[in-house]
């Protein structure tokens, strides 16, 4: 017969006990072998505080292997624990030195660059206002150039005007040799209205001649600019707006509108527009303005015709009209600052009219030339 052999005594613990210490913890031991039950519950009790010692006894208490064994693994995993921590926080401590060290170098960049950018912009600005000096004084200076210009042209015609009129005045009393007996020999004399001061000569056409001649040359633009010298002529010189237009107006047509000495006939039309920039401000003492700098004034070869057959004062009309529109174009009321005082658009105004009347008469005359060919 077959006899069980017994069993030895044992130091292992029963696996329900084992079981009891883990479920105590609150771990699930389902699945769980012999093994894993030891290892937590050696654990389980390394963690508890080891039991007080007996009263009056100096006797340490006895641990087992397994208790020890414990004890050792904690002590291991706890200083690897500790170790991985401070690594960690090693890391942790180099990453933000280094992301603070990123951050001051791109502040120290940005700064850089705005301190860069900033020089710039105050160079740029620094340069932009001496050149807006510049140009602004160059303005300046090319408007005193011009008015300089201006005045002096304007003084030139002057005398040439007293020169021609001392001539013609000479020419005249050459030829009339009663000149000087008094003026009541001289029933057809007459007057200059530009001229109020100088003294009256002899009309060097007989009576009956002259009313011959204005009965068959006369125009209706001839009495126009005859009655408005007549009432120009009989005009006070008050410092008023009004007569400082007046002025003005006797200005115009006694220095450039004008054929002296009888003031009646308007002259040429290329004549007129070659000397017009003589009468934009500041002449005649009308205040100037930036906007009459842009003309470019008209020479007389600008209008003439080119080639060895014609004369020095053949006119060509495609050069004629388009220097007339050139003007209207200029001086047109549309085309005028708005910031013109009263006298300098009275100013255009007259210039305007002045051309229109000349080119309307140089045509009228142009046509009946073409009907005598």
């Amino acid at each position: 017969p077959r006899t069980k052999t017994p069993r030895q005594p044992t130091d292992r613990r029963p696996i329900k006990e084992l079981r009891a210490i883990a479920h105590g913890e609150g771990i699930n031991t389902v699945g769980m072998e012999r093994k894993d039950l030891e290892r937590i519950a050696a654990d389980i009790e390394a963690r508890r505080p080891p039991p007080p010692p007996p009263a009056h006894s100096n006797e340490r208490p006895q641990l087992n292997g397994s208790t020890l064994e414990a004890e050792r693994r904690k002590k291991i995993q706890e200083e690897q624990l500790r170790i991985l921590k401070q690594q960690r926080d090693e890391q942790e401590r180099q990453r933000q030195a280094k992301a603070h060290a990123e951050y001051l170098a791109a502040e120290e960049r940005r700064r850089k660059i705005n301190e860069k950018r900033e020089a710039e912009d105050l160079k740029r600005r620094q340069m932009k206002e001496a050149e807006q000096r510049a140009v602004e004084e160059r303005r300046r200076q090319a408007i005193r150039n011009a008015q300089k210009a201006v005045e002096h042209n304007a003084s030139a015609e002057r005398a040439r005007q007293d020169i021609e009129r001392q001539r013609r005045e000479a020419e005249m009393k050459s030829s009339q040799p009663h000149y000087q007996q008094g003026n009541s020999q001289f029933p057809g004399q007459h007057t200059n209205p530009y001229f109020p001061n100088q003294k009256a000569f002899p009309n060097p056409n007989p009576p009956q001649n002259q009313q011959q001649h204005a009965t068959n040359t006369s125009s209706p633009i001839q009495q126009k600019y005859s009655n408005v010298m007549k009432n120009l002529s009989s005009s006070n010189q008050a410092q008023t707006e009004q007569d400082r237009i007046t002025a003005v107006k006797r200005s115009i047509l006694g220095n450039w509108a004008l054929n002296p000495p009888a003031m009646t006939m308007l002259k040429p039309i290329d004549q007129l527009l070659t000397t017009i920039h003589l009468s934009f401000p500041p002449a005649y003492a009308v205040n100037s303005h930036a906007y009459f700098l842009r003309w470019k004034p008209i020479v007389r070869s600008d209008l003439g015709r080119a080639g060895p057959m014609t004369g020095s004062n053949a006119i060509d009309e495609e050069k004629l009209k388009k220097a007339v529109k050139k003007l209207r174009f200029f001086l047109h009321p549309d085309k005028l600052p708005r910031d013109l005082d009263s006298v300098q658009e009275f100013v255009c105004k007259m210039l305007w009219d002045v051309i229109n009347d000349a080119n309307e008469e140089y045509q009228a005359r142009k046509d009946q030339l073409d009907w005598v060919k």
